[in-house]
C-alpha cells in the first residue's frame, strides 16, 4: 500500500489485528529520494471469530462432552473458551399451575482446549450450547 502525505507522521488504516507489518519510507521533493531502512510494527490483538463445528462427543443424563474446531481468524492468542448453555422447561406443578424453569450458565475453560465436559447438568432438560473464543482483547 502506498500512502502520500506531506506530514511527518500518519495513521495507516485498514490493518488486520495481530499482524506484523513492515514500513518503508522515502521522501519526494523534485524527485524520489532513497528508501529508509525497513521498520517492523505489529497491530494489537483483536476479537477472535467464532469456533467452528461444535459437536457433542458424548453425553449422559447430567454431563455432556463438547468438541469444536478453533476459530478461523484467531486475531490474537486464544487464552480460553467460554461455554454458554441455556434451557427452558415448562411444566405443570402438582397444583395444576403452569411453571417455567430457566437455566442460563457460563463455564470458562482453564486453557485453550477444544473439548470440554460440562458437568452437573439438570436431568430432563434439553440444552442449547454456544462456544466463544477469548483472546487477551476479549470474547469473540
Amino acid at each position: 500500500q502506498n500512502i502520500s502525505t506531506d506530514a511527518t507522521e500518519t495513521v495507516i488504516k485498514g490493518l488486520t489485528a495481530y499482524t506484523t507489518y513492515t514500513v518503508i519510507i522515502r521522501a519526494f521533493t523534485i524527485g524520489f529520494g532513497n528508501f529508509s531502512l525497513p521498520a517492523d510494527g505489529s497491530t494489537d490483538e483483536g476479537f477472535p471469530s467464532a469456533p467452528q463445528q461444535l459437536r457433542v462427543q458424548s453425553a449422559d443424563a447430567t454431563t455432556v462432552t463438547l468438541e469444536w474446531d478453533p476459530p478461523v481468524d484467531h486475531r490474537g492468542v486464544i487464552v480460553n473458551y467460554v461455554i454458554h448453555y441455556q434451557s427452558m422447561k415448562k411444566y405443570v406443578d402438582t397444583g395444576g399451575v403452569q411453571r417455567q424453569e430457566t437455566i442460563d450458565e457460563e463455564i470458562f475453560t482453564n486453557k485453550p482446549t477444544t473439548s470440554f465436559t460440562v458437568p452437573d447438568l439438570a436431568a430432563d432438560f434439553t440444552f442449547n450450547f454456544t462456544v466463544l473464543a477469548v483472546t487477551g482483547r476479549g470474547r469473540g
